[in-house]
């Protein structure tokens, strides 16, 4: 048995009273029920999803498919890391990043070091922004981006307290040499980053399509 288009919207529609917010988990939860269903060859009704997805089992199918995406994002995360240091463009990228903002220490003293540094991770959210608000536009809010941001205000409460330690007159020779390395870590997200968003996205885009449920 093969669900309809019909009855993977009428699962998703089901979701999204529920507060599913986050087009990546409902595919994720829809892919769960979908095969459920399929399996034990199950008419799909309203009532049957009522039945078989009260809150408290919404909530706890969200738990887990939360862990799992987050699984995913980690092993999409290392995969790109490693194909990142295989890559002598993207090497020769970080090479040069590494003497620009060595120039920029030595050139305008640890102002315009921590300036670069700031506006750095200024660009990470920015752009993270765009992607995540163009999902938001077309009306698909995602747990992935949610992630992202999250991994963002890391990197910023990290440079935040750095800053505080310096004004503190706390070790400030570490505190530089913690700075430049949180500054390499931000420049491998930055482009790592985008890799990640579209192999991402076209995992998700798949499932979209196999259940013909995509929203242009």
């Amino acid at each position: 048995m093969e669900l309809t288009k019909k009855e993977i919207q009428l699962i998703d529609d089901y979701l999204k009273n529920k507060y599913v917010k986050y087009w990546d988990l409902r595919l994720e939860i829809i892919d769960h029920i979908a095969s459920e269903i399929e399996d034990n060859n199950i008419k799909l009704t309203s009532k049957y999803l009522q039945e078989k997805l009260p809150y408290y089992k919404i909530t706890k199918l969200i738990k887990s498919k939360k862990y799992l995406i987050n699984r995913k994002s980690n092993r999409l995360y290392k995969e790109q890391r490693k194909l990142f240091f295989k890559s002598p463009f993207k090497m020769t990228l970080l090479l040069c990043w590494n003497i620009f903002i060595i120039w920029i220490y030595n050139t305008y003293k640890i102002k315009g070091f921590l300036l670069t540094v700031l506006v750095l991770i200024i660009m990470h959210f920015l752009i993270a922004s765009y992607f995540g608000l163009k999902n938001i536009i077309k009306g698909n809010r995602s747990f992935f981006m949610e992630m992202i941001f999250n991994k963002w205000i890391g990197s910023w409460s990290l440079f935040y307290l750095l800053m505080q330690l310096y004004r503190f007159n706390f070790q400030k020779q570490i505190v530089i040499a913690l700075m430049f390395l949180l500054s390499i870590f931000t420049f491998l997200r930055f482009l790592i980053g985008y890799a990640i968003y579209k192999e991402y996205v076209s995992h998700y885009s798949k499932i979209y399509n196999d259940y013909k449920i995509i929203q242009d």
